[in-house]
């Protein structure tokens, strides 16, 4: 899955707000190691998602800020992992359940 809300890179590619190439019929596709923060998960597929120069929305976070997902499938989740500003700002344990 990928966050929808507030707008990810990946579902700027899906709704097409940004052309991307590939990902933007995967959006989901996107995995990576934990800890890694490109936002192509390391897949040179995806590499557009790396690139700062596109026009990507941001939007700024605070301390309450809620992350919508939409998962497309039912894996089993160990950790859920946010960074912002090249940092880790939080971490939730799943415990391996599926949603």
């Amino acid at each position: 899955g990928y966050i929808s809300s507030p707008p990810s890179r990946q579902a700027q590619c899906a709704a097409r707000t940004i052309p991307c190439g590939a990902i933007q019929y995967e959006p989901q596709s996107v995995e990576g190691p934990k800890g890694l923060m490109s936002c192509s998960g390391g897949n040179a597929g995806f590499a557009e998602l790396n690139n700062d120069s596109k026009g990507w929305k941001v939007t700024p976070v605070s301390r309450t800020t809620s992350f919508n997902w939409r998962l497309t499938a039912r894996h089993a989740t160990s950790t859920w992992q946010y960074y912002a500003g090249g940092r880790k700002i939080a971490e939730f344990n799943d415990g391996g359940a599926r949603p």
